[in-house]
């Protein structure tokens, strides 16, 4: 209706857009509405047109980097799962209660949310802002979800722009029951975000949880270990990492005051996320090539100008469980080489991270 109206409409769609690739959608939802509610008005027709034509042009930066960028995943060999039909629901589940709670505790919270969103409807079923919020919820999971058919990149968090129409269908439909219920069906809704609030502070998952589109790890405790490490570091000792994912955060909480190596083990090399020279050179980055080093080992007098070896073990997935349980075999031979070679002083345990500290014995 103004220029102030249409200033801001152009703004505020291109801050989504650039916010996230899949917020594209959106416009696509916008035209689908406009054109099935708006189609009679040739005057608004031709400003919508100049409207989409100015955004489609100032986004087409972005645009040239999201399809290189899903060129460049789609050639990634990432294990999303094929979503079914559950999915959908799993993620509505989401929306009502969040990652960190039982699947129980998010279907009751989802059925309540259902009702006030039947509600809205029921009462407002004839008014167009309804049909837009139904589309902006109803759209993106059905593009994704049949995208995904063919190459999975189906998450629950993707769908964070499509959760504003999902609140919106039940605060409306809160808006039109009687205040007591409204208050009593409330007060339940608070008690179970309770149990949801304490599990995320905790940082703690559902037994299971990474079987689902969550692709959410609890964080392990980088921090507590390295400043354990740092605390108990002697002159003469040597860090060493099994796996890349602790050997950056360690450097970075250490500030490179120690000798801190990933290792390369000779008769244990058939892992390929061991930190080795390929995988640093792959990467291109300078600052990671400076920062990781790599110490070949092939026997125990390799590591003779050391008294003592932190072995820090830590991995990609982590699910939750207060340390680190050891199931991988290439990281059980590691260990039992060390045990073998080494005496074991001790061996202390952190949220997704095992610390061993092993001292040598030159004339063992």
């Amino acid at each position: 209706p103004n220029r102030t109206s249409l200033t801001l409409y152009i703004l505020t769609t291109l801050g989504f857009i650039y916010a996230h690739p899949i917020n594209f959608i959106l416009i696509l939802i916008q035209n689908v509405f406009f054109y099935l509610f708006y189609y009679k008005d040739k005057y608004l027709q031709k400003k919508w047109i100049f409207l989409e034509l100015i955004i489609f042009l100032l986004s087409l930066p972005w645009l040239g980097l999201f399809i290189f960028q899903f060129l460049r995943f789609s050639q990634l060999k990432i294990f999303i799962p094929k979503p079914n039909l559950g999915a959908l629901l799993q993620t509505l589940m989401v929306f009502s209660l969040g990652y960190h709670v039982s699947w129980k505790l998010q279907l009751i919270t989802l059925i309540i949310f259902f009702f006030f969103t039947v509600v809205a409807i029921y009462h407002w079923h004839k008014k167009k802002e309804v049909s837009y919020l139904i589309f902006w919820l109803i759209i993106p999971a059905a593009i994704i979800w049949l995208v995904s058919q063919y190459h999975s990149f189906y998450l629950h968090r993707i769908f964070i722009f499509s959760s504003p129409a999902f609140y919106l269908l039940v605060a409306a439909g809160t808006a039109k029951i009687k205040r007591y219920l409204r208050v009593g069906i409330i007060g339940i809704y608070l008690i179970l975000v309770i149990f949801s609030l304490r599990n995320y502070y905790e940082d703690k998952l559902p037994h299971g949880y990474e079987k689902r589109y969550a692709v959410r790890c609890p964080k392990k405790g980088y921090k507590e270990a390295a400043t354990y490490v740092a605390k108990n570091f002697r002159e003469g000792d040597v860090i060493l990492h099994i796996c890349r994912s602790s050997c950056m955060l360690f450097i970075y909480y250490h500030r490179e005051k120690f000798p801190e190596f990933g290792i390369e083990l000779n008769d244990i090399g058939r892992k390929n996320w061991f930190i080795i020279k390929n995988i640093i050179r792959r990467e291109r980055n300078p600052a990671l090539t400076r920062a990781l080093k790599i110490l070949a080992i092939k026997e125990k007098s390799d590591l003779c100008n050391y008294k003592r070896v932190w072995l820090i073990h830590s991995s990609w997935q982590f699910w939750g469980r207060i340390y680190l349980l050891i199931h991988d075999s290439i990281d059980r031979a590691i260990i039992d080489w060390f045990d073998k070679n080494f005496s074991r002083e001790d061996m202390h345990m952190f949220k997704g991270i095992n610390i061993y500290l092993f001292s040598y014995d030159k004339e063992g």
